[in-house]
C-alpha cells in the first residue's frame, strides 16, 4: 500500500506534535514537585520552574534534556554545577541520581508537610555546646509562589524569632527577601533553641544549616538539612500545651491545691494525647517525644509558679512546692535552658519561691564593708576602721537605752545625739562612698544563697548571676566598680554571660566619661526651706508667664525611665508651645541621676532638672499629693497647678490640653 508524500508528511508532523506534547506534559509533572528519600525519609530534592532545591540551597537549571519520562538536568549555584538524572521506577517513584551517585529511590511529597519517617530515631539528646560564644545557625528559605502584593505584605511579617536567655526578650530577625521570595540569614545561636520560622514552631541547633520552604501555591511547609527530622515532625504534628493559670486573688491553701490538681489533670490529658499520637505514628522520633514532654512540663511549671503571687506571702504550700520540685524543677536541668523559652520563667519564679521559703536574704552593710576591706575592694582610714569597730556596740547600747525611756522628748534627745555623733557621721560617709560596691556584692551573695538552696548547674549559676548584675547596673545606671568587674570575671565562667553584663557596663562607662555641659542641671538656694509649697513656688518663679510641665520621677523607677526615652520626641512634638519642662528627681543617686539624663538626652534650653535633698523633695510631693511615679503636673502661665491628666506618654491628649489653656 502506497502512502502519498503529503499524507506521510502529515502523519510525521502529528507524531512529532504528540511527542512534543508528551514532553511538555512530563516537564510539567516534574516542575513544582518535591521528593523525599524513600529509605531515610528526608526531603532530598525539589524541582521548580527554572530551579532545583538541593543540599539546603537553590540551584538554577542551566540545561534540560528530556527523553520520554527520563530527565537530565544541569544546575548551578553560581560557584559549582551538578548533574541530575531522573528515571521512573514503579508506583510513582523515581530514581534520582545526583553527580556520580548511582541514584536514590524517591517518592513525591504530596501532603502539606513531610509524612512519617520510615524508621525510628531513638536519640533523646539535643545539641549542647555549653553556651559557647561564636556559634551560629543558618536558615536558607523560600517563600515560594507569593504574588508581588503578598510578598510586599509579608516582608515585615515574616521573621525567624527566638528568646534571649538573658533578657528574656523575644527577638525577631527579619530576613531580606529577593524578588522570588528567597532569603538566607545567619544568626548567632547560644545553644539548642526553641524558635519560630514564620508561624512554624521549631528547634534550631548551633552549627546547623536548614532550608525552609513554604510553597504558597501548594500550601506545603518542608525542612531540608542534615538533621531535620525533629523540625519536620514539629511542623507535621503541632501539640497542645498546659495552659491553665490561677485566676484568683488572695487564694487559700485549699484553692491552691485544687489548682494544682486541675493543672496535673491538664498535663495528664496532654500526655495522653501524645501517647495516642505515638500509638498512631509509632515511628515518631524520641527527640520529638522528649521535646513535647519538656515543653509541656516547663509551661505547666511557669503557670504553677506564677500562682505564688496569689498568696499573701508568696509561699506555696509544701505539697504544692514538692510537686513542682519533683516534676518540673528536676526536669529543667535535662536539656539546655534555651530549648524551651518557658524554662527561663521557671528558673525566675522558682528562685523567688526559694528566697521566700528557704533563704535568709538579710545581709548587713557593715559586715559587707569589712569583707570588702579585707578583699581590698575599698581602703579604710584609721578613723573609718575605728567607726566600723565601735558602731555595732554603740548602736546596741542606744537601742537598749531607748527601750528603757518612757518620755518621748528624752527619746528624741538620745536619738538626736546618736545620729549627730562623729561615729555615725563617719559611717554615713563611708556607706555613701562604698554604696555601689556594697549593694552589688550583697546582690551577688543573696543570689548565691538562693542557688545553694536548690539544685542547679554551673550554667544556671552563671546565667543567674549575670542577670542579677545586669539588673543591678540597669537599676543604678552606672558601671560596676573595677572590684566588681574583677569579681564577675573570677566567678562567672560562661563567656556569653560575662559579655552580656560587660556590654551594658561599657555603655555606662562611656556615659560616665561623657560631659554634661548643658545648663539644664540646676542647684537651688532653698537650703533652709521646709514647706513644700514654698519650695515649689521658688523653683517655678523664674518661669512665670510660661506653661510648666512638671515631671516627678526617680532613677529607680522603670516606667519613669521608659518615659524619658521619648523626651526628644516629646520636645519636638510640642515645640510650638512655650513650655518649660521641669524635672524633680525622687531619692536618686547624684551620679545615676546625671547618667540617666545623659543616656536619654533629657536636655534643652527649656529643660530644668533638680535633684533636691530627700526632705525637701518629700515636702513637695506631700504638697502635690504624689502617690505614684512618674507623676505629671501642668502649671499654667499664672502659676496655677491644674487638676488635669498631663501625661506626656499620650502626646495627642496632652496637646489637646495645651490648646485649651493657651
Amino acid at each position: 500500500m502506497k502512502i502519498s508524500k503529503l499524507l506521510f508528511t502529515i502523519i510525521v508532523a502529528t507524531l512529532l506534535a504528540a511527542c512534543a506534547g508528551n514532553e511538555a506534559q512530563e516537564t510539567q509533572s516534574l516542575t513544582n514537585t518535591y521528593w523525599r528519600n524513600v529509605k531515610s525519609g528526608d526531603w532530598l530534592i525539589g524541582f521548580t520552574e527554572g530551579h532545583v532545591i538541593y543540599d539546603s540551597q537553590w540551584w538554577e537549571i542551566v540545561s534540560t534534556d528530556i527523553q520520554g519520562d527520563k530527565y537530565k538536568l544541569i544546575a548551578s549555584n553560581g560557584t559549582s554545577t551538578i548533574n541530575i538524572k531522573v528515571k521512573p521506577t514503579k508506583e510513582g517513584k523515581r530514581r534520582i541520581a545526583i553527580g556520580w551517585s548511582l541514584g536514590t529511590v524517591c517518592e513525591p511529597i504530596t501532603g502539606a508537610t513531610l509524612p512519617d519517617y520510615p524508621t525510628r530515631d531513638n536519640r533523646k539528646e539535643f545539641k549542647d555546646n555549653g553556651y559557647r560564644m561564636g556559634d551560629s545557625v543558618t536558615i536558607v528559605g523560600w517563600l515560594k509562589g507569593l504574588s508581588p502584593d503578598e510578598r510586599k505584605n509579608i516582608k515585615n511579617n515574616f521573621y525567624v524569632g527566638f528568646e534571649d536567655i538573658f533578657t528574656e526578650e523575644y527577638i525577631p530577625h527579619f530576613p531580606r527577601l529577593d524578588s522570588l521570595g528567597r532569603f538566607s540569614i545567619t544568626l548567632p545561636l547560644l545553644n539548642a533553641t526553641q524558635a519560630y520560622v514564620g508561624n512554624t514552631e521549631t528547634v534550631l541547633e548551633p552549627g546547623e544549616r536548614y532550608f525552609y520552604l513554604h510553597d504558597f501555591t501548594t500550601g506545603q511547609k518542608l525542612f531540608m538539612g542534615e538533621d531535620v527530622r525533629l523540625q519536620n515532625e514539629l511542623a507535621t504534628y503541632p501539640y497542645s500545651m498546659v495552659s491553665k493559670q490561677m485566676r484568683m486573688r488572695s487564694a487559700t491553701e485549699e484553692q491552691m491545691m485544687q489548682f494544682l490538681k486541675e493543672s496535673d489533670e491538664e498535663y495528664r490529658t496532654c500526655e495522653q494525647e501524645l501517647h495516642k499520637r505515638i500509638k498512631e505514628h509509632p515511628r515518631l522520633s524520641q527527640r520529638y517525644i522528649e521535646y513535647v514532654n519538656h515543653s509541656n512540663r516547663m509551661s505547666q511549671g511557669r503557670n504553677l509558679l506564677m500562682a505564688q503571687f496569689n498568696l499573701p506571702e508568696f509561699r506555696l504550700p509544701k505539697e504544692f512546692l514538692e510537686y513542682v520540685t519533683e516534676n518540673i524543677w528536676e526536669r529543667a536541668h535535662r536539656h539546655p535552658y534555651t530549648l524551651c523559652s518557658e524554662t527561663e520563667r521557671v528558673i525566675y519564679y522558682f528562685t523567688i519561691q526559694a528566697e521566700n521559703t528557704h533563704v535568709n536574704t538579710k545581709t548587713d552593710a557593715l559586715p559587707m564593708i569589712k569583707r570588702l576591706a579585707d578583699e581590698g575592694a575599698i581602703i579604710l582610714t584609721d578613723k573609718e576602721i575605728e567607726a566600723v569597730e565601735r558602731y555595732p556596740a554603740m548602736s546596741d547600747s542606744v537601742t537598749a537605752l531607748l527601750k528603757s525611756i518612757e518620755s518621748s522628748e528624752e527619746m528624741q534627745a538620745v536619738a538626736k545625739a546618736f545620729n549627730s555623733s562623729e561615729i555615725v557621721a563617719t559611717i554615713s560617709t563611708l556607706l555613701n562612698r562604698a554604696h555601689n560596691d556594697v549593694h552589688a556584692k550583697i546582690t551577688c551573695d543573696v543570689a548565691l544563697n538562693i542557688l545553694d538552696s536548690v539544685k542547679h548547674t554551673e550554667a544556671m549559676r552563671d546565667i543567674y548571676l549575670a542577670k542579677e548584675l545586669y539588673d543591678f547596673i540597669d537599676n543604678i545606671r552606672l558601671p560596676l566598680s573595677p572590684y566588681m568587674q574583677e569579681w564577675l570575671d573570677n566567678n562567672v565562667k560562661m563567656e556569653a554571660a560575662k559579655d552580656f553584663v560587660m556590654e551594658l557596663n561599657e555603655k555606662y562607662l562611656a556615659l560616665q566619661r561623657k560631659k554634661l555641659e548643658d545648663g539644664s542641671i540646676k542647684s537651688s538656694d532653698i537650703k533652709e526651706m521646709t514647706d513644700g509649697e514654698k519650695i515649689l513656688r521658688t523653683l517655678i518663679e523664674p518661669y512665670k508667664g510660661k506653661i510648666i510641665l512638671l515631671d516627678i520621677w526617680g532613677t529607680w523607677c522603670g516606667p519613669c525611665k521608659r518615659a524619658l526615652e521619648k523626651s526628644q520626641e516629646e520636645y519636638e512634638h510640642l515645640k510650638e508651645y512655650d513650655i518649660v519642662y521641669l524635672y524633680l528627681a525622687n531619692r536618686s543617686d547624684e551620679e545615676s541621676w546625671k547618667s540617666v539624663i545623659k543616656e536619654y538626652n533629657v536636655t534643652g534650653e527649656n529643660v530644668v532638672h533638680y535633684n533636691l535633698p530627700d526632705k525637701q523633695q518629700d515636702a513637695i510631693e506631700r504638697f502635690l499629693g504624689v502617690s505614684s511615679f512618674p507623676t505629671y503636673k501642668l502649671i499654667d502661665r499664672g502659676g496655677n497647678i491644674l487638676d488635669v491628666n498631663a501625661d506626656p506618654r499620650d502626646l495627642e491628649a496632652l496637646e489637646r490640653l495645651l490648646k485649651m489653656i493657651e
